[in-house]
């Protein structure tokens, strides 16, 4: 294989002891390729990842990812789970946050 792909739903200081090990271990170059930070509300009331107050408290910890990880030799990508929301009427049990609602407006901010 030519690289580790994984997928985990939280902060740099969660995943960094993992990517640690399995860096040490494999030899391989890393890929997240899984991961959100959402914010709930009332049409997206149990999403995945982990949660937020608010769009520019998740900006934050986005950025605060990428800054970190990618200055890892062996970080090479992160996909974000899912570009648009999918809210409770459409998955029940657990919906996805994207970085766009469900009708495909851009939240703001996306960074700060």
């Amino acid at each position: 294989m030519d690289l580790l792909t994984y997928q985990f739903y939280g902060d740099y200081e969660e995943q960094a002891p993992w990517l640690d090990r399995w860096s040490r271990f494999t030899g391989k170059p890393l890929f997240n390729a899984d991961s959100a930070y959402a914010v709930p509300h009332e049409n997206m009331t149990n999403p995945y990842g982990p949660h937020c107050a608010s769009q520019k408290e998740r900006a934050g910890r986005f950025r605060n990812f990428v800054y970190q990880a990618f200055v890892r030799a062996d970080f090479v990508g992160w996909c974000w789970c899912g570009w648009m929301d999918s809210w409770h009427s459409f998955q029940p049990e657990r919906q996805h946050s994207g970085i766009q609602d469900a009708f495909g407006k851009y939240y703001v901010p996306l960074f700060e």
